[in-house]
């Protein structure tokens, strides 16, 4: 008799199996190799996500002590990372529910590849970050979910430390990492000469701008900008209100100070818009019908489109500004555009997501795309569901006022394997249930588990 894998073994542990017998069908119809939850490789994850979210804030360390940082240097790191998350992918084996990713690579792929003829020159800006959400989705996948707490745990940690020390010792965190001299050594972005705090000229505050006043700038923590800063705490909303039931009271308490800390220093207005939605998501999503947030892209296109239409449409920076350079960008867009004829002219719109995913990805991709975002996660359950709609209306409403912040490492790191987690957990349920009502199992009756076994908690 084989020795039972390791969820096989919760599941005789919980009673779902008799002890004495092992199911090998169990376990590869949820992930092929069950060596891959072995602790080295759950720690593997972990490294990886921390990797992700803190990278930056290395470099610009070293960049502000050791030595001057380049492009190239951001560009080795980050490839390094995804070919490690790569090469764990692959290593672990592939299964049925990767699939969906692996569908998007390839559509972007060939999306990439007639974008890049139709140009004359290699455009590979969306299949990049195609391919950041993609593998983190799939290394989702093959993290338990104690391992998505402890990564998370670990990078809320880290961002809550360096946010305190930009709060309460601000010159010593422009010593350790001088953002404006980083962005504009990695990025290109020259500081302006009004710029004289060493911060991030972005993460500046200004006169009539909404704030609650707290530091006289826009916190930026590890991120070093603010914007992936308040993108980090949406991220988080969507963890809690995904996993509220099975998280622990410490957990929960750690990442609710998070995201209160973060939302009250980087005055992020969809931030704060994202908060109220999830605290009444949380009872209202699960009554919505199941993967109807496909719809959420279009009707905030059309709220903005509204919007614009009334005498109060301006450019400026507020919500109804942003609003309106998306929708007025989306309607000069002419059809060489939606076909990526004019891919080149994306990096223009680093404050309309749409508009900069319909010049570099075509229209092809940014409903493929958009198909993904809203599908991804099985809405069979309450849980699910509401990690679904919290993570449609972060990612359609932050292509609506940003181009791809969305998109970078340090924040779809994260985003991506909450969702991988959340996708996973009910084709291991359907898997159970499929040996359950296999011709001559013998399970006990199906009943809820313990909280000691969550990676199996219905």
């Amino acid at each position: 008799m084989n020795r039972p894998t390791p969820i096989q073994g919760r599941l005789i542990r919980s009673g779902r199996i008799p002890p004495g017998r092992s199911f090998p069908g169990i376990e590869e119809a949820s992930h092929p190799v069950g060596a891959l939850y072995a602790p080295l490789v759950q720690s593997a994850i972990v490294f990886l996500i921390v990797a992700a979210v803190t990278f930056n804030a290395a470099l610009a360390f070293a960049n502000a002590q050791i030595t001057p940082m380049t492009p190239g240097h951001v560009m080795a790191v980050e490839g390094l990372l995804l070919a490690a998350v790569a090469g764990l992918v692959l290593a672990s084996g592939l299964s049925e529910t990767d699939g969906a990713s692996i569908a998007l690579v390839v559509i972007f792929l060939l999306i990439a590849i007639g974008v890049s003829m139709a140009n004359g020159a290699l455009f590979p800006d969306m299949m990049r970050h195609v391919a950041i959400v993609a593998l983190f989705s799939m290394l989702g996948l093959r993290a338990e979910f104690a391992t998505l707490v402890r990564a998370a745990g670990l990078c809320s940690v880290l961002v809550l430390a360096v946010l305190a020390l930009e709060a309460f010792a601000l010159d010593l965190y422009v010593g350790w990492f001088q953002p404006a001299n980083y962005y504009e050594a990695t990025r290109g972005l020259e500081n302006p000469s009004y710029n004289e705090t060493g911060l991030f000229a972005n993460a500046l505050s200004f006169e009539d701008r909404f704030s609650f006043g707290l530091l006289g700038h826009r916190a930026s923590s590890l991120f070093l900008e603010q914007v992936s800063l308040a993108n980090y705490a949406a991220v988080m909303l969507v963890l809690l209100i995904g996993f509220w039931r099975r998280l622990s009271w410490r957990a929960r308490v750690l990442q609710m100070v998070t995201v209160v800390a973060i939302l009250i220093t980087t005055d992020s207005r969809i931030g704060l818009i994202l908060a109220a939605a999830a605290l009444a998501g949380y009872f209202l999503f699960p009554r919505l019908p199941s993967y109807a947030n496909i719809a959420v892209a279009p009707l905030l296109l059309i709220l903005a489109a509204l919007l614009m239409a009334g005498p109060e449409a301006r450019l400026e920076d507020d919500i109804v500004g942003r609003l309106t350079l998306t929708m007025r960008t989306m309607a000069e867009t002419d059809l060489p555009a939606l076909l990526g004829m004019r891919a080149f002219e994306a990096t223009a719109f680093a404050d309309s997501g749409y508009t900069y995913v319909l010049y570099a990805g075509t229209l092809f991709g940014l409903l493929a795309l958009w198909a993904f975002v809203a599908l991804y996660i099985p809405q069979d359950r309450p849980g699910p569901k509401r990690c679904a709609y919290l993570l449609s209306l972060f990612v359609g409403s932050s292509l609506l006022v940003a181009g791809t912040s969305v998109f970078t490492i340090k924040v779809a790191a994260m985003l991506w394997l909450v969702a991988g987690v959340a996708r996973r957990r009910p084709f291991e349920e359907e898997a159970v249930d499929a040996e359950r009502t296999r011709p001559g199992a013998d399970l006990q009756p199906r009943r809820r588990i313990s909280r000691r076994h969550p990676g199996i908690a219905p």
